[in-house]
């Protein structure tokens, strides 16, 4: 149950590696970009076909029988009003954030949405955009292993869902957006309130005994 932790001012990356995601606009990718972190350097494809906003979240519960998690993922495409979701137990956020983008990717793909077709992710959680941008790349060419500075391996966390997210992005056109959390933006506010409803209405109907402290 335990998050990934990760400290986007100590992350190593190269502007190469966004090639395979994100198209560059024109960019000389061959030259380091400065203020990676402080401006943005890329713009989201005006003609994506499915603009589609995704959230997850998760609770810690207190209970008669110890700690429980309950999540919730949720994505909403903007262009057919449709919004998804579902609770899950015993589940953590950043779970149930890669469950919610690859659902949305799934539905994608049972619309028979074009493949070389833009769809865009509008999403709040730097730890799915950065692991699709960065991480899963270079996890993939290791075999799907990842190591310290002194070159012990060391676990992935959420493996299979990174290694099916991976696919799904790598079968079609994906633009990876940031959007800020609770910012008022409609999208993400309505499918972080989806989350919000689906885990109040589980906790409610599973009768889950919550010690209040």
């Amino acid at each position: 149950m335990e998050e990934i932790q990760y400290n986007a001012g100590e992350l190593q990356w190269s502007p190469s590696d966004n090639n395979k995601f994100q198209d560059t606009g024109g960019i000389d990718l061959s030259k380091p970009q400065e203020g990676f972190k402080s401006k943005r350097i890329y713009t989201v494809p005006e003609d994506a076909v499915k603009t589609i906003y995704t959230d997850g979240g998760s609770r810690i519960l207190n209970t008669d029988k110890g700690k429980r998690y309950v999540g919730a993922w949720s994505f909403w495409c903007k262009e057919d009003n449709e919004l998804q979701g579902k609770a899950e137990d015993n589940s953590t956020n950043n779970q149930m954030e890669l469950l919610a983008t690859i659902r949305a990717l799934e539905y994608c793909d049972s619309l028979g949405v074009p493949k070389d077709k833009w769809v865009v992710i509008k999403i709040d959680s730097d730890y799915v955009r950065l692991g699709m941008l960065f991480w899963t790349k270079k996890w993939a060419k290791q075999n799907w292993m990842k190591y310290d500075q002194e070159g012990k391996p060391q676990e992935i966390k959420n493996l299979d869902l990174w290694k099916k997210l991976y696919e799904l992005s790598n079968t079609r056109k994906v633009w990876y957006d940031k959007v800020k959390g609770h910012s008022g933006d409609e999208g993400n506010e309505r499918v972080d309130i989806n989350c919000s409803d689906l885990m109040d209405k589980f906790i409610n109907d599973s009768g889950i005994n919550i010690i209040r402290s």
